[in-house]
């Protein structure tokens, strides 16, 4: 072995929302009990490595797919009957679901909504699409954060490696800088964009910025 500090990801045990997303389903069935035990066998094992910096949670982490895709799903998914749950709260009545996001073919339950596949023609809708995003990210970085530190006292979460058009996001940042401890940006840009840069250090909560890759 060449002794040198290192760093690695870990699985989390769930389906992804999609592949080109390669964001896990934290909603999916029984997700916390599978993060719980795919960190029993990959993280346990490193717990004490003093060469391990950290772990990264994915690579290109595609978050700013998942307002328009997810309404497209099926029931299937975990994460789609969670936002059929939220519409359920939020309108507890199909007849205003049905005014907001005016499908093409008005829904006659909620519970049809969850093999739906669902368009954002409305402000309605895509204003339920970032509150949805915002209860994503809380709970996807708050979930793997929480179930990581039970596993491992010594070692950093070094965040999903994104790409400068997902970092432009207000609410991911917020979100991902509560939990994460360093965040990774795989910065392919051709000059160094410091107003860009200050935006992601300060709405992540001055957490430090790790150029994952670059060009």
């Amino acid at each position: 072995a060449m002794n040198l500090p290192y760093t690695t990801f870990f699985g989390l045990g769930l389906p992804d929302i999609s592949s080109q997303s390669k964001v896990p389903d934290i909603f999916a069935d029984n997700a916390e009990k599978k993060i719980d035990a795919a960190m029993t066998q990959s993280v346990d094992p490193r717990a004490s490595d003093p060469l391990l910096i950290g772990y990264y949670l994915g690579n290109e982490q595609h978050f700013e797919d998942l307002p328009r895709l997810i309404p497209t799903l099926n029931g299937k998914m975990g994460v789609k009957r969670r936002l059929v749950q939220m519409f359920v709260d939020k309108y507890k009545d199909i007849g205003k679901f049905n005014e907001a996001w005016k499908p093409k073919t008005p829904a006659q339950s909620f519970d049809q909504l969850k093999d739906m596949p669902l368009a954002i023609t409305t402000q309605e809708a895509a204003d339920d699409m970032q509150a949805f995003q915002d209860l994503l990210t809380d709970t996807y970085y708050g979930t793997i954060a929480r179930i990581f530190h039970k596993h491992d006292h010594n070692h950093l979460l070094l965040g999903s490696r994104w790409q400068p058009g997902t970092a432009n996001s207000k609410v991911l940042l917020k979100n991902a800088g509560q939990y994460i401890d360093v965040i990774s940006v795989n910065y392919y840009t051709y000059g160094i964009e410091k107003d860009f840069l200050k935006k992601i250090h300060d709405l992540t909560g001055g957490k430090p910025l790790l150029m994952s890759e670059w060009h």
